[in-house]
């Protein structure tokens, strides 16, 4: 009945040793997830221009004119 015991405390500190590594783990995918956004949200933030971009054609009016 020991070897039985001693298998069952094995595995319960084992077992206490995954939950505190997906604690680890879960924490640091958060903050690299958090620094990514931040990144990205400083590169949209940087590569965008002040101004508003026309994404109609130059003749659009016409083109609109000729399908109607």
């Amino acid at each position: 009945m020991g070897d039985f015991r001693w298998l069952a405390r094995v595995n319960s500190l084992n077992e206490e040793k995954l939950i505190l590594r997906k604690l680890d783990l879960d924490r640091v995918s958060n903050r690299l997830r958090d620094k990514l956004v931040a990144e990205l949200h400083n590169l949209e933030q940087e590569t965008s221009p002040d101004y508003p971009i026309n994404t109609f054609p130059k003749n659009y009016s016409t083109v609109k004119k000729n399908t109607s």
